[in-house]
């Protein structure tokens, strides 16, 4: 067994350090690594991971990854972690231009996703996500869902109002808020590149609250 507790190295305009172990024993390495990301430039960091083509993506991502595996294959590494994103400009994303403009919602600078987070692990080359959260002025998007070894999506979202966008009234807020969380539901699918985004309502006040939405992004 070999180990290293303090291993530090440049990624992507970031920083990446933890703790890596080996294990030399048959002839196979297995290995285990916690690192922890900070300030890594999100733009390169998708393009190289998901063969991502669409416009460079604005952002620093930090996080910690928990990964173990043996040997070189893919198919055997399995972890898990939670991830961030602050300082974004989200709205860039084909995912999210094709939501709001399925909403009819136009993505102007000031109602950027600036704040993401995202926690997940991996198996079968596959990356599940537990939960993902993507804040917006005066619309939040989140849910769950599986990026595929080849980098197909499939995700189930939700658009909701955005937390604290109104001033809270007693018996009145909560109601809205709980509305807002459940405004439509999306299915996406496709590839961060080309993604396929269907919009399926979920109450008939679906239509009022879009319209709102449209006006709280003007």
């Amino acid at each position: 067994m070999l180990g290293f507790s303090d291993v530090k190295a440049e990624m992507y305009g970031g920083t990446l350090e933890g703790a890596v172990k080996l294990n030399l024993e048959q002839g196979k390495v297995a290995y285990g690594c916690r690192l922890d990301l900070k300030g890594v430039d999100l733009g390169p960091f998708v393009r190289d991971t998901f063969d991502y083509r669409g416009e460079e993506l604005v952002g620093k991502l930090g996080g910690e990854v928990v990964l173990q595996g043996i040997g070189s294959a893919r198919r055997d590494l399995v972890g898990e972690g939670h991830l961030t994103i602050s300082q974004g400009e989200l709205y860039r994303m084909p995912v999210l231009l094709r939501i709001l403009n399925l909403l009819q919602l136009s993505p102007p600078r000031k109602a950027a996703f600036s704040r993401a987070s995202l926690s997940y692990y991996l198996i079968d080359e596959d990356l599940v996500v537990n939960e993902l959260n993507l804040w917006g002025r005066g619309l939040n998007i989140f849910g769950s869902g599986t990026v595929t070894r080849d980098n197909h999506l499939d995700l189930t979202l939700y658009s909701g109002l955005g937390k604290g966008r109104f001033p809270h009234i007693p018996g009145i807020s909560d109601a809205v808020e709980l509305v807002g969380k459940q405004l439509v539901r999306l299915r996406v699918g496709g590839t961060f590149s080309e993604p396929e985004v269907a919009v399926e309502p979920l109450s008939p006040l679906s239509a009022p609250l879009i319209g709102a939405l449209r006006r709280l992004l003007k």
